[in-house]
């Protein structure tokens, strides 16, 4: 097939790039760097500019393609604000809108949109799964979820052929959050422990991200949404503890109640909104840490075939000896 992928220069775009190849399929990117394109796309991926924020520069960019991925997204924590919402729908909504438009007159036969599962918000029903009352409540979490309903409303009003995947965090080898931030906390040798248990946590090894991807040429569902994460969790503290060990360090975990660690992030919320930066943490932050994330894989299973193959620990001992190598500790 010619597939079209956007955002193909970024962490999962570069590694999907290579599977597809693989499996046979003629690859086009497109991007709005063609230099930086040149420099890390394989020689027979062809490049086409663009910037789906502008809708005149998509114009043909799907013109003989059979299926598209797209990839590109805003993402981030900030709160709530007129500028943040709008900030964040220019890309994740409106951006969405530009080349599921541009797939729909070039009659694509598949349209995959990587959403997150931040589109869901915070689910404390459990096991989620794509049927999980949704409750985002962020800039970046709204316009997700807003993007995944503009592409389920063309599925239904047009058959358009759009199907969802809903990662849960993705992280791997040489992704921008490869556990560093958890080992250099261990490093000092303390970590607080915010609540009385411990939260059970399921990522995305990029991985496994990258095979159901590549089944869904084949697999799938128009008009499904599938949740994408490691099939068996872990307790976040268990993780850091095996960061710990892994990298031969013993961690003192301080411990602090939930209430007083959301009161001092509502502080730290006002003092940073009156200096008009960002929050580094909030009190969702705290809710959606201490909130577990169990998931139900059964349509996963049904329509595709494959979960993952990659456990939380195997995938942590990766990050940690990326880490290590990289010479972070």
């Amino acid at each position: 097939m010619n597939i079209l992928i956007t955002g193909g220069t970024g962490f999962i775009g570069r590694k999907l790039i290579p599977e597809l190849k693989k499996q046979g399929h003629n690859i086009s990117v497109l991007c709005r760097n063609k230099e930086k394109a040149l420099s890390i796309l394989p020689n027979d991926c062809k490049i086409i500019i663009g910037d789906i924020t502008d809708a005149e520069s998509l114009k043909g960019c799907c013109d003989g393609i059979d299926m598209v991925y797209q990839l590109v997204g805003l993402s981030g924590n900030e709160l709530p604000s007129e500028h943040q919402f709008a900030r964040f729908r220019k890309v994740n909504v409106e951006g969405l809108h530009n080349i599921v438009m541009e797939a729909e007159r070039a009659h694509v036969k598949r349209f995959i949109q990587v959403s997150s599962i931040a589109a869901m918000g915070i689910v404390k029903q459990m096991p989620i799964n794509a049927e999980s009352k949704c409750e985002p409540y962020l800039p970046y979490q709204v316009s997700k979820r807003e993007g995944e309903l503009l592409v389920l409303k063309e599925v239904k009003e047009k058959n358009f052929p759009g199907i969802i995947i809903r990662p849960a965090k993705v992280y791997g080898v040489g992704g921008e959050d490869s556990y560093q931030s958890i080992i250099k906390m261990c490093k000092k040798g303390i970590f607080p422990k915010v609540g009385l248990k411990d939260t059970q946590v399921s990522h995305c090894y990029v991985d496994d991200l990258i095979t159901t991807l590549s089944l869904l040429t084949e697999k799938g569902k128009i008009g499904e949404i599938y949740i994408c994460a490691t099939e068996k969790g872990i307790g976040f503290y268990e993780s850091v503890e095996l960061v710990a060990k892994l990298m031969g360090k013993k961690v003192k975990m301080i411990p602090i109640p939930r209430w007083l660690m959301a009161s001092m992030a509502y502080c730290i919320e006002v003092v940073f909104g009156w200096m008009g930066k960002k929050a580094p943490v909030t009190r969702r932050n705290v809710i959606a840490a201490t909130t577990d994330r169990i998931y139900d894989f059964t349509a996963n299973k049904r329509d595709i075939g494959f979960v993952s193959s990659v456990t939380m620990e195997e995938g942590i001992r990766r990050c940690v000896e990326y880490n290590k190598a990289k010479g972070l500790f």
